[in-house]
C-alpha cells in the first residue's frame, strides 16, 4: 500500500493497493470501489513491487493461492527449500519497480506526497527495499515492513543490514523502541534517519 495526502482536508488523497495475485485483487478491487469518495482515491495496481520490470513466480504458501509470495535468490537455503515444499501452486506476475509504479499511478505533486509505505512481500521485503534506496531516500516515507516468520538469524541479520544501508532505522510499531535484529517481532516500522521530524515522535 503506498499513500499520498498533502495533509490538507480539501485536497484528494490517493491510495494504491499493489497486489500481483489475481485471486485477491478481485477482493481488493470490489473494496477499492466500495471505500473510495470524493476525497479518497483507491486504485489497485496488478503488478508485484521488484527490482526491475521483469516477470517472476509468486509462489502459494499453502493457503489455495491466496498468499504466497516471490522466492527469491537472497533468501537462504533453507527457506527457499521450506517456501517450495509448503506450496506446490503458483502463477507468473508481473514485476515492477517501486519507482516506476509510483510514476504510473500517481502525479508529479503525489510523488512528492508519499508518506507512507506498507509492505508484506512474505519475505522479499527486504529485496523491495533495497531495490528502491534511492527512491526512499528521496521523499523519505514512512515504511511499515513485515519481518518475515520463517527469516533465520542469517536473513534477519541481513534485513537489518539493508535497512542501514538504505539510511532508515527500525523501531518495534507497538511501543516505538529501537528494534533489533536478535528481537523477533512480527513487524518493523523504519523512519528515514534524515526524517526529523517523524523521528522526533519515536
Amino acid at each position: 500500500m503506498i499513500y499520498s495526502s498533502n495533509n490538507d482536508l480539501t485536497d484528494k488523497t490517493k491510495i494504491i493497493l499493489v497486489e500481483p495475485n489475481p485471486k485477491v485483487r478481485t477482493i481488493l478491487e470490489k473494496n477499492a470501489v466500495d471505500n473510495s469518495n470524493s476525497n479518497i482515491t483507491i486504485i489497485v495496481a496488478p503488478y508485484a513491487i521488484s527490482d526491475s520490470i521483469q516477470e517472476q513466480y509468486l509462489y502459494d504458501h499453502n493457503n489455495d493461492m491466496v498468499n504466497g509470495g516471490i522466492i527469491h535468490k537472497n533468501l537462504s537455503a533453507n527457506i527457499k527449500s521450506r517456501l517450495l515444499n509448503i506450496g506446490k501452486n503458483k502463477i507468473k506476475c508481473k514485476c515492477i519497480t517501486l519507482e516506476l509504479l509510483c510514476k504510473k499511478y500517481f502525479t508529479d505533486d503525489e510523488i512528492n506526497n508519499i508518506s507512507f509505505i506498507k509492505i508484506d512481500a512474505e519475505g522479499y521485503d527486504r529485496e523491495i527495499i533495497k531495490s528502491s534506496k534511492h527512491f526512499l531516500n528521496k521523499y523519505k516515507p514512512v515504511l511499515y515492513i513485515e519481518w518475515f516468520d520463517f527469516y533465520n538469524t542469517q536473513d534477519s541479520k541481513l534485513l537489518f543490514d539493508v535497512i542501514k544501508d538504505i539510511n532508515y532505522i527500525p523501531f518495534n510499531p507497538l511501543n516505538l523502541t529501537l528494534a533489533q535484529s536478535d528481537s523477533k517481532i512480527h513487524d518493523l516500522l523504519l523512519i528515514n534517519k534524515f526524517d526529523l521530524t517523524n523521528l522526533a515522535k519515536c
